[in-house]
């Protein structure tokens, strides 16, 4: 073919084809394969294997750090599936498979007696449970949304609305161009019944459910953190969605467009200021958050923090090389560790991963017997033996370890789930 034809060939297969996926995959596909819906977002794969997802998280971040630096970097948008808060605390799910599933063969019988027409068939009825469990208030709200019925009744609507998306894109039992309308009506009616307007308080499927989500709102939020660092570390130009600045429970449109409360997070962010400028008081105060997580200070703290840090540091976290640091120790599966150089200037991310399962299911954070003889090792290209921990304000030193040093982690991650690093030469937060 003549070179204008073929242009016109590659042009017009470029724009079919993202349409096409679009629709194909991620407006039918990902509706239809639920089997742990934190997995099902645009442009993922949620049948790869889990088990090499940190090495491919470092490679990638190499990739990225190498071709495309500059590139936005998110974790929300106005398209996300559910927001980056829910999907943390679905991924504890893969924690506890056998006490997930069978909490969901227990609700199955508990709530065949609801069921009408056929609605909802056992895929729609899975995600379902998986979407309540995903946005169901943190556990010191649950009473007041559990015995409010106007709570009860926003949060019912809420769970509707995407529900119907959900199912008329699956386009299995309904779409949008030939809705069933008695298998929505039923579909609706079992929901209505889950989350009644009256007696919510005796549910036993609520009562269930609430249990359920106590044991893993916590370790939920760890796992936030752990994204909000990687988030703001990595290569990339950070994207903030509105509102998720501090724990945000959202769903697909239009859930994640609701009216944002900007005046509520001003005055937040007014109290952290003032709070910031008595540094003598700073490991104290941040260390009191992270024992009440459910506080919407902690989240806003950690993402204002960090983006004080590449304000003062932009030559670091724009063009700066990405290392990923090796992790020795018992507890090395649960370390996700990497730098950012550039020139003198360094700094080192560093979280807890699969916090669940090292505190041994317990709500708390792990002290520092789960991370006792676990170690970061710094390569020689890092050089300095203090480290400012800019979220903290507190100085580790590392120690020595052969040609290089190391970090010991439970001085680093007991007592906060997450530390960013700051080198000797760099040790300013900024203001």
């Amino acid at each position: 073919l003549p070179r204008e034809e073929c242009l016109r060939v590659v042009a017009r297969l470029q724009q079919t084809s993202g349409p096409a996926t679009a629709k194909g995959v991620e407006d039918t596909a990902l509706y239809q394969y639920v089997p742990l819906a934190s997995l099902n977002e645009v442009g993922g794969e949620p049948d790869r294997d889990l088990d090499a997802s940190l090495p491919r998280f470092q490679e990638a971040n190499e990739e990225r750090a190498r071709s495309w630096s500059h590139n936005l970097l998110c974790t929300n948008t106005h398209d996300t599936k559910r927001s980056a808060d829910v999907c943390a605390r679905l991924d504890v799910l893969s924690e506890i498979p056998e006490r997930w599933l069978d909490a969901v063969r227990r609700w199955r019988k508990m709530n065949a007696r609801l069921r009408r027409d056929g609605a909802p068939d056992a895929n729609t009825e899975y995600l379902l449970y998986q979407t309540l469990v995903g946005i169901w208030p943190l556990p010191d709200e649950t009473r007041t949304v559990v015995e409010d019925h106007r709570a009860l009744g926003a949060l019912r609507e809420r769970v509707e609305k995407y529900i119907e998306k959900a199912i008329r894109e699956a386009k299995l039992r309904s779409s949008w161009t030939d809705p069933d309308e008695g298998f929505e009506k039923g579909l609706k009616a079992f929901i209505g019944a889950l989350l009644p307007a009256k007696g919510a308080a005796k549910s036993a499927f609520l009562s269930e459910l609430a249990t359920l989500v106590g044991e893993i709102a916590r370790p939920g939020l760890w796992n936030a953190l752990g994204r909000v660092v990687a988030h703001l570390a990595s290569p990339g130009t950070p994207d903030i969605y509105q509102g998720d600045e501090i724990w945000n429970f959202a769903l697909v449109d239009p859930d994640n467009r609701r009216p944002v409360d900007f005046a509520r997070r001003s005055k937040l962010l007014a109290e952290l200021a003032r709070r910031q400028q008595r540094s003598d008081e700073l490991w104290p105060f941040v260390r009191d958050l992270a024992s009440r997580p459910e506080d919407d200070r902690l989240k806003l703290w950690l993402t204002w923090r960090m983006l004080q840090v590449r304000r003062a540091h932009e030559a670091l976290f724009v063009g700066g090389e990405y290392l990923p640091l090796a992790v020795e120790g018992g507890a090395a599966e649960h370390v996700v560790a990497f730098a950012r150089r550039t020139g003198e200037a360094s700094a080192i991310a560093l979280f807890g991963r699969q916090l669940r399962t090292l505190a041994k299911g317990a709500e708390l954070l792990p002290g520092s017997d789960a991370w006792r003889g676990t170690t970061v090792l710094l390569p020689p290209s890092l050089p300095g033996n203090q480290w400012l921990c800019a979220l903290t304000g507190r100085v580790v030193a590392a120690e020595r370890r052969g040609s290089g040093t190391a970090l010991v982690v439970d001085e680093l991650l007991t007592g906060f789930p997450v530390a960013f690093l700051l080198g000797e030469a760099n040790a300013t937060v900024g203001a």
